[in-house]
């Protein structure tokens, strides 16, 4: 599982239940190009309504963003990026990394199929992404104090008057789950003690 820890080096304002929040966190996660929409076998399985997508994403996104204002929605995603089915036919990030930078996104984390793509295409992903991509806790294989440039522990956002650190935190068992010449390239650290450090430092 894949984290995003958001923390906020201001306190927020108390405001009244009848008030509209000062910050309104939007997650998404698991989007993996999964971008059109599917049929909804787990509302009926014999006729199945076809729901979600980019489109109805997108539709949400927006209202809530009016609503609230820009500026008073901080949007994440969790990862990962990548379409499994798009892996062996090129980059297939991008129609996710196009979607996420038409809405604004103002952090991910990558996730399993994205340590896939191999070293340098999680750079290049890394570096289309109109928003840091974050991941404290991974490191060089050689040398765990060494991290990779395009990919940052943390990132801070002003949001509704706040500055906010956000720490991305890769699942520490990740080396199980990758192929040998997918996890050689990497190395994962404890979540715990990896995001204490941050916490502690952006404080």
């Amino acid at each position: 599982m894949n984290a995003l820890l958001l923390l906020s080096v201001l306190m927020i304002s108390g405001a009244g239940l009848d008030s509209k929040p000062n910050l309104v966190l939007l997650y998404t996660g698991n989007i993996a190009g999964y971008l059109r929409p599917r049929e909804a076998w787990w509302i009926n399985p014999n006729f199945p309504p076809v729901m979600g997508g980019a489109g109805s994403a997108a539709t949400l996104i927006n209202e809530i963003k009016q609503e609230f204002g820009e500026d008073s929605v901080l949007l994440v995603d969790t990862g990962p990026l990548t379409d499994k089915n798009l892996i062996l036919k090129g980059p297939g990030y991008m129609p996710t990394v196009f979607f996420m930078n038409q809405m604004g996104y103002d952090a991910a984390v990558p996730g399993y199929r994205d340590f896939l793509l191999g070293l340098h295409s999680l750079r290049d992903m890394a570096e289309s992404v109109d928003f840091p991509l974050v991941a404290a806790n991974v490191v060089t294989p050689w040398n765990e104090r060494e991290r990779f440039p395009f990919l940052p522990p943390f990132a801070i956002v002003e949001k509704a008057g706040l500055k906010i650190g956000i720490i991305g935190l890769v699942s520490q068992e990740m080396p199980f789950f990758l192929p040998s010449y997918a996890k050689r390239h990497y190395n994962f650290l404890k979540e715990i003690p990896t995001a204490q450090f941050f916490i502690d430092s952006l404080r």
